[in-house]
Parts: structure tokens; C-alpha cells; sequence
């Protein structure tokens, strides 16, 4: 045999074993059905797992509060004081948060004063020797309220005790007392009654040289009282009972102020982006700008054994469970109490009696995608 046919004959028979082999490869790959579906199945991925921590778990809500004061009102002078043809300027004002006192001066027209005291309602009339009645009464207890009276001097009558102790009133003020045949009385012009003291001047309404008329305002006053007010939703407002503890924090300074949930309104308040929550004040804030407000709700306090709110299952009768990974890289479910619910998306758990769950173990959480 020629060297060109035994290399021909050699292909042939590589050839021909060539397909015998992959003819029996072919045959050994064939699957069944059913053998064919569970290969082309999705492989599972292992459930996704978190530990049992313990932790402490709070329910905080979020806002953002604005700086009020208790008690805000508006100072309207009903007469106006000065000099017997001086013309009703104003010559003198109290500056932006000024706190005025019992005796102390509101203001000044016409170089006469406006002496602040504090009574459950304006004077109506000027009050002189002789005067009887209720209004003389509200005066006497004024002057009470300042040290120039006794309790027992209150009986109703503008005598000489209560004429003296108007002068004194006058004379602690430094201006001279307005008399009359020789006796000093009380010009309705020149006292003015709020029903709490002190007050803080918040804003001026008018400015000195200006020409005042009865029942122009000049000013608004408070108590010297601030609190924040803040917006919450209506539900986030029906968690609050009052009394919780608030964190406010200055983001320009980064300063913080703790206070405390005051009053819960009830009704939405355009104005404030909500329901009003009203927040006292450990300290005084600037009120030019706003502040973070965080309230705390409720805590445990200390640290609790906790999971995230996705590791909770219902069984049965909606009876909370989670689902602890075992070693033969199964679960078992474990029936636990819920406690608080945390801002963070973390519950408190408590296992079932007879039942065993500690910080470290495995919990499921879901599948891996």
C-alpha cells in the first residue's frame, strides 16, 4: 500500500471513530422531561439573614419649630397724657425686648408718663381724693402689688394713705405726680393696667417724635415666656399626650435646647404647616430663624432585644413570629411579643415563653434576588 492510501485510510478510520464517539456523547446527554425542567429551573438563592441585636428603640417624630411667646398683646393707649397745651408726641420708648416691671414706665408722651401696673382691667376714670368704688380697689391692690400699700389700706376709698402712696408710685417712676388741691390723685391718661407682669416688648409700633392719638398702638408686649411651635401632621400629632421631651437644634450654631411638649393642638394651622405643638424652652433662642425639633415618644430606655420590622412574620390569628436559621441551614419560626416600634425600622421583640431567642442568632429577613 502506497503512502498516499494508508494516510487516507487513516482519516477514514479517525472519521469514522469521531463519530462514534460524539453519537454516544449525544445519547449520554439526553434527558428526560421532567429532568430537563428541573435544570432549567431558577436556582434558589439562600434566604437573606440578619442577627438579633440588642439595642435601645425609640419613637422619635421630626419638625421644624418657629420661636412664640405665651401671652402676646397689643399696647393701646385709651387717653393719652401731657401737658395742658403740649402737643401728643411720643418722647420716649422702651427698645425691642426691653422687660418692663410693675411701676416701671411704658412709655412717655409729651414728657408725661405712661406708668405700667398690674390689674384684671383698665381704669376707666381719674381717681382723686374721695373717689369710692371697685375701680379704687383695683388701684389700691396695684399699689399692694409694689409695696406702697398694706393689704388692709384696700377698702375702696381714695383717701390720703392711697393719695400719698400714688405720689411715691410717681416719685420711684422719677416724674412729679399730678395734683390736685394739694393732693396727688390717679390720671386714667397716665396708668396703664395689664392683668400679668412683667412683660417683654416684642415689637414697636409706633417710634419717638411720633404724634399719638387715643387708641393708637404702640407696641406689642408678652410674657417673658417663649416656647417653640411646631407643625406636625394630624397623625403624628395624635401620638403626642404632652409632657415628652424635645431636642431643638440650632443648625446655624449647631446648639442644642431641650424642652418639653407643652399643649397639642387639634386642628391643622395653615400658618404653622400643621398641627400647632407647642414646645417650652429651656433657655432663650433667637426668634429669626427656625429649628430642628425632635420629640421623643417613646423609648424602652435600655437596650432590648431587636429585630427590622422585615424580619416580623403573622401566623395564625396575626400572632407575630420570626423565623431563627437552625444549623442544618434551615428556619424555625419563633412566636415573639412586639414591642416599640423605632423611628429606625426596628422592633422590640420578646420570645414566647418556652421558647429561646438571643442577641446573635439568625433571623431571615427575605430572599436574595
Amino acid at each position: 500500500m502506497t503512502p498516499r492510501r494508508v494516510v487516507r485510510h487513516v482519516l477514514l478510520l479517525v472519521a469514522v471513530v469521531g463519530f462514534a464517539l460524539g453519537t454516544t456523547l449525544l445519547v449520554n446527554r439526553l434527558v428526560a422531561p421532567e429532568e430537563l425542567e428541573e435544570l432549567l429551573a431558577p436556582v434558589k438563592s439562600p434566604p437573606v439573614t440578619v442577627e438579633v441585636e440588642r439595642r435601645v428603640i425609640a419613637t422619635t417624630l421630626v419638625g421644624r419649630g418657629l420661636v412664640g411667646y405665651e401671652d402676646e398683646d397689643t399696647i393701646v393707649l385709651s387717653a393719652i397724657p401731657g401737658l395742658d397745651g403740649s402737643t401728643p408726641l411720643l418722647t420716649w420708648l422702651p427698645g425691642r425686648s426691653s422687660e418692663l416691671h410693675a411701676g416701671g414706665v411704658l412709655a412717655e408722651v409729651a414728657y408725661r408718663p405712661v406708668i405700667l401696673l398690674e390689674g384684671d382691667a383698665p381704669l376707666v376714670r381719674d381717681l382723686m381724693l374721695g373717689d369710692r368704688g371697685p375701680d379704687v380697689a383695683m388701684l389700691q391692690r396695684a399699689l399692694v402689688g409694689v409695696g406702697l400699700l398694706a393689704e388692709f389700706d384696700v377698702d375702696e376709698v381714695f383717701g390720703q394713705v392711697t393719695s400719698t402712696a400714688v405720689a411715691a408710685l410717681y416719685k420711684a417712676a422719677g416724674y412729679p405726680a399730678p395734683r390736685l388741691a394739694n393732693n396727688s390723685y390717679a390720671p386714667v391718661a397716665e396708668l396703664h393696667l395689664v392683668t400679668a407682669l412683667p412683660v417683654v416688648v416684642r415689637e414697636s409700633m409706633a417710634s419717638v417724635g411720633d404724634a399719638i392719638a387715643p387708641g393708637s398702638p404702640i407696641m406689642t408686649v408678652s410674657s417673658p415666656a417663649a416656647h417653640l411651635v411646631v407643625g406636625l401632621s394630624s397623625f403624628e400629632a395624635a401620638l403626642l399626650t404632652g409632657g415628652e421631651t424635645a431636642q431643638i437644634v440650632d443648625d446655624a450654631t449647631g446648639n442644642i435646647t431641650v424642652g418639653r411638649i407643652l399643649h397639642v393642638g387639634t386642628v391643622s394651622d395653615p400658618e404653622v404647616g400643621g398641627v400647632p405643638v407647642i414646645v417650652s424652652l429651656d433657655g432663650v433662642l433667637p426668634d429669626d430663624r427656625d429649628y430642628k425639633v425632635t420629640i421623643e415618644v417613646q423609648t424602652t430606655g435600655q437596650p432590648v432585644l431587636a429585630v427590622p420590622e422585615t424580619a416580623l412574620y403573622l401566623g395564625s390569628g396575626d400572632s407575630p413570629y420570626v423565623l431563627r436559621t437552625t444549623d442544618e441551614s434551615g428556619s424555625e419560626p419563633i412566636p415573639v411579643e412586639v414591642g416599640i416600634v423605632g423611628s429606625d425600622g426596628y422592633a422590640q421583640i420578646t420570645p414566647a415563653a418556652a421558647t429561646r431567642l438571643v442577641a446573635g442568632d439568625h433571623v431571615v429577613v427575605g430572599a436574595a434576588s
